[in-house]
């Protein structure tokens, strides 16, 4: 099945575009399938995930198509159609061209380089993906929990604009749920403890994954690293300790700690730790979110910062349904 429209290919012209890719087309791989890039004959380029044969997969490929297949946000990757056939299961996406956020915050550090990534850059990835989450959790009906809020699934288009990509763990949860228990998923180092432990998923397991995002962000450090400390290997908590002292700002990035504004750093470490409060009613929930960092561009912002507040403004309410 494949989505209609001006700029969207017919069926016969991406089963032929799939019918030509080759290893050499590779552009990531996960535990669960293979993502290619796939230029048509007119230049226009796709992404292809073919999932493996297994229950998970499977189960992947299902979810994917159920949460993609009628939302839509200007942050969220966009899902073109599928192939379900005997052979593989097969998911297009419009191509994002640059990589993602693990990789321009780790991939080259790794090798002795550092890319500069400077601040303004961050606190635009900070609100696409908090944009993205909250048109999740808020925007859609029944709600949608991603379930694997990571770097490696922030896509980075033009511009450095995110994408939240990889639904493939992603519940549906009604109006009357509190929660939806699952088999525990995810990457290790930004699962909530709650959902850890129980499988519990919520919005706030969401929020948890996003505030181990922001800490990424402002350190350029990895959720799970045997340097951070002796004592710790979590960034999370690591920094919740060091919050606790009052030194959480040992963390950031010295990069930002010397070109950007201290204050804007300082809003976006205290949204941090609260998204990674242990206890799940403590974080804010992402309309909450969406208006702390949007008082990062907009000085003047009516909203007012860590009130106990948590319903969305109309204004909110449209702003993170923009696409």
């Amino acid at each position: 099945m494949f989505k209609g429209g001006p700029t969207v290919p017919t069926s016969k012209e991406m089963l032929e575009g799939l019918r030509r890719i080759r290893k050499r087309d590779i552009v990531g791989e996960g535990g669960y399938g293979v993502v290619y890039k796939m230029v048509l004959k007119d230049q226009r380029t796709f992404a292809v995930k073919r999932l493996k044969q297994c229950l998970e997969a499977t189960r992947g490929f299902d979810s994917e198509v159920e949460t993609l297949g009628e939302i839509n946000h200007c942050n969220l990757v966009k899902l073109r159609g599928y192939c379900a056939a005997s052979a593989a299961n097969v998911l297009f996406y419009d191509f994002i061209p640059n990589g993602n956020l693990s990789q321009l915050l780790h991939s080259l550090a790794e090798e002795g380089k550092v890319i500069p990534v400077d601040w303004a850059i961050r606190v635009k990835i900070a609100r696409g993906v908090a944009r993205a989450l909250a048109y999740l959790h808020f925007g859609c009906s029944p709600r949608i929990i991603h379930r694997d809020v990571s770097s490696s699934n922030v896509l980075l288009g033009d511009n450095f604009e995110p994408y939240l990509s990889d639904f493939g763990l992603a519940k549906l949860m009604s109006n009357n749920e509190t929660h939806v228990t699952v088999t525990v998923g995810g990457t290790f180092g930004y699962m909530a403890p709650e959902y850890a432990r129980s499988g519990h998923a919520t919005e706030k397991s969401d929020v948890y994954s996003y505030g181990v995002l922001l800490l990424e962000l402002l350190s350029r450090l990895k959720p799970t690293d045997s340097s951070i400390s002796e004592e710790h290997l979590n960034l999370s908590t690591w920094v919740r300790k060091l919050h606790e002292n009052n030194m959480e700002f040992e963390v950031v990035d010295k990069s930002i700690r010397d070109t950007a504004n201290h204050q804007e750093v300082a809003i976006m470490m205290e949204i941090a730790c609260s998204c990674i409060s242990q206890a799940p009613e403590e974080r804010p929930d992402m309309y909450k979110v969406v208006q702390m960092l949007d008082s990062l561009v907009d000085p003047d912002s009516t909203a007012s910062l860590f009130t106990s507040s948590t319903t969305p403004s109309d204004s909110i309410r449209s702003s993170v349904n923009e696409n």
